[in-house]
């Protein structure tokens, strides 16, 4: 009960900040009527038409790799200069564009720049150029190589590999490769990617005034078809984009629901205790302290729950910082395993999650005789029922699902569940008992996401926070090759599941993403306001004045103030993100400097106006107290009122004693 709730919060804390992570294709050259999509390689700003045409002259490199710089006789000036990778590299070839006054580099990917050189037949300079999990099969080799070669066994490739070019696998350059000999043959994929210039590069010394995209290998022979043509021109322009992806809009619902949802759910006992107070419930109505699941009456699991402090607070600092910035280190050093580590203690954590708040809740509807079948009994766990077994079993599919399933397009939407389960669960175990403690925890997770999101680049290079969320270069798909240098596997990318992720909507792709941290940290307030409201409900009613009503019976409650404070906050991080607000280059927001603002001032300052700031920041004994509960179903209107409800406060008693206000 006592690391549970302190791994658990550190591990959901580490990881915030509100981020939308995109992909490729971000800009566009026109041929015709059609449209063929690049990947912009630098921030150049794109010269317009000499003499304000509708378009750019499209020349072909001379040589085709563009390694060779050229005379600076004017034929290449204001022009698209379309150049084949390889050969050199890809600041030496925006240098000779450069150098030649051209308006802008395309560069295309080509069969050639993936073989070693040139006399080798089947040899790949990069033996993970190809994937043979897209597509293979076994071919004799030609009496000519070469053609064959060049050909990229375009004729048996076109039914095997959806890019249509194909290429030997495992051969070397030492390797003679004898006619007629079998070859494994494997796809080479098209894929698009974005050009490291080096010292060129945008914000380098050293960079240059000239726009540089990469299209892929079939566009760049498109390109040089249309290129042979005299007078070919080509539009070239930047990708529009939507001024907001609904996708951010989406996210933002989603944080919104998950926060109100998870202290809903967090606070069902207390909910239901104040509903019941001054009406004519019996001692049966009140709800039973063994009542651990939500709308499970028939469970039988003791609610486990731990009431933080100000040192929890400087704590809860602490581990986390230590934890992101292990896992930071962890990934630099290429030590990805810690990737399937978080992943692996987020499935386990989600079956006791989706168990207590998805399937046992769902069994139990759908049927409650079976929460009466006795299954069998264990030590470590008591007594188990029938209704305990299949909610488990549907619980555990559910993850299993997920971690096989983790790379499949639909996953983001079961992490999102296991998420939402998660921050239920959490935000039912751990509690704040007065507002005091959450000033402490939120103001050091304040500086906290600042500091690891913003400021951590100026001793680590890089943004903690957006590393540690990504998973750095493990969330990339990567390449390993063999120790014989012959074949390479190819590795998906992998993600940390402790966050919300909608899908882009817009072309750049990727994900919009939500740290669970950036859910739970002002959650607990949020449950807390909640928590409280019911507490003042019930002082207000006992002794009689009439009851229902619920925890906000009371025009705008707490936790009402607290939800749209959150839903303000989240609203501004992300549209801090949609316009660039940064600093040091970060492309990110600590979701926390919006949050803790909108949430901790709004409750300080109405608790404030309306006189009941001491009593919020010093009460204490804000969980409800079952025994005094039912004491009071059984004898309202002729016991104590203070009695039950001392524990509050000394303030509290006072106002307990008197009646009602």
């Amino acid at each position: 009960l006592w690391m549970r709730p302190w791994l658990a919060l550190a591990l959901l804390a580490a990881l915030g900040g509100a981020r939308a992570e995109r992909a490729l294709a971000d800009f566009m050259l026109g041929l015709g009527p059609s449209e063929l999509f690049a990947t912009r390689a630098n921030s150049a700003v794109l010269r317009p038409p000499a003499g304000g045409g509708l378009g750019y002259p499209l020349v072909a490199a001379e040589p085709r790799d563009f390694c060779t710089p050229v005379a600076d006789d004017g034929a290449l000036a204001g022009s698209v200069v379309l150049a084949a990778r390889g050969g050199c590299s890809f600041e030496e070839k925006l240098r000779n564009a450069a150098g030649a006054h051209a308006a802008l580099l395309v560069v295309y990917g080509s069969l050639d720049a993936a073989y070693a050189n040139a006399t080798s037949s089947y040899a790949l300079g990069d033996p993970c150029a190809i994937d043979c999990a897209r597509g293979s099969f076994v071919a004799r080799a030609a009496e000519d190589g070469f053609s064959q070669r060049v050909g990229g066994f375009r004729e048996l490739c076109a039914s095997h590999c959806d890019a249509g070019v194909c290429a030997a696998s495992g051969v070397l350059q030492s390797d003679a490769v004898s006619a007629g000999a079998e070859l494994r043959v494997c796809c080479l994929p098209d894929e698009r990617m974005v050009m490291n210039l080096g010292d060129a590069s945008t914000g380098r010394k050293g960079a240059l005034n000239l726009p540089a995209v990469f299209v892929l290998r079939a566009d760049g022979e498109r390109l040089l078809v249309a290129a042979a043509a005299a007078g070919a021109r080509v539009r070239a322009h930047e990708r529009k984009t939507m001024p907001i992806d609904p996708s951010l809009l989406l996210i933002w619902a989603i944080g919104v629901f998950a926060v109100t949802l998870a202290a809903w759910a967090a606070t069902a006992k207390e909910r239901q205790a104040a509903a019941l107070v001054g009406s004519d419930a019996k001692a049966t109505d009140w709800p039973d302290a063994s009542v651990g699941r939500i709308n499970a009456p028939a469970a039988e699991l003791e609610e486990e729950t731990l009431e933080l402090t100000a040192a929890h607070a400087l704590a809860f600092v602490l581990v986390a910082s230590v934890s992101l910035v292990a896992m930071f280190l962890l990934l630099q050093l290429g030590m990805f395993w810690v990737i399937r580590v978080v992943q692996l203690l987020f499935c386990v954590g989600c079956i006791t999650a989706i168990f207590q708040f998805g399937t046992f809740p769902l069994v139990h509807a759908l049927q409650p005789r079976l929460a009466h079948m006795h299954l069998l009994t264990t030590d470590w766990l008591g007594a188990l029922t029938v209704a305990d077994g299949a909610a488990l079993l549907l619980s555990s599919a559910l993850v299993v699902w997920f971690y096989v399933c983790r790379h499949a397009s639909y996953a983001w939407l079961l992490q999102d569940l296991m998420a939402l389960a998660m921050c239920c669960m959490f935000l039912r175990t751990i509690r704040l008992p007065n507002v005091r403690v959450a000033a402490v925890l939120l103001s050091v997770f304040f500086l906290y996401d600042i500091f690891m999101v913003f400021l951590s680049p100026l001793i680590f290079r890089k943004s903690v926070m957006v590393e540690v969320a990504t998973a750095g270069a493990g969330g990339e798909a990567r390449q390993q090759l063999s120790g014989d240098g012959r074949t390479c596997a190819h590795i998906a990318g992998e993600r940390m599941p402790v966050l919300f992720m909608v899908p882009r909507i817009d072309f750049g792709g990727g994900y919009a993403m939500l740290g669970l941290g950036d859910v739970v940290m002002p959650g607990l307030l949020v449950c807390f306001a909640l928590r409280y409201d019911c507490a003042m409900r019930l002082l207000r009613q006992h002794g009689g004045g009439g009851g229902g009503g619920g925890c906000c019976a009371r025009g705008p409650s707490y936790f009402v103030i607290v939800a749209i404070g959150y839903a303000v906050g989240l609203l501004l991080a992300l549209l801090a993100n949609v316009f660039g607000l940064t600093f040091n280059g970060v492309r990110g927001q600590p979701a926390l400097l919006y949050l803790v603002p909108c949430t901790l001032l709004p409750i300080m300052l109405a608790a404030a106006l309306r006189g009941e700031l001491r009593e919020m920041w010093q009460v204490e004994g804000l969980d409800v107290h079952t025994g005094a509960y039912e004491a009071h179903g059984e004898e309202a209107g002729r016991q104590d009122s203070a009695e039950p409800y001392s524990s509050l406060s000394e303030e509290a008693g006072r106002h307990e004693a008197a009646g009602p206000p």
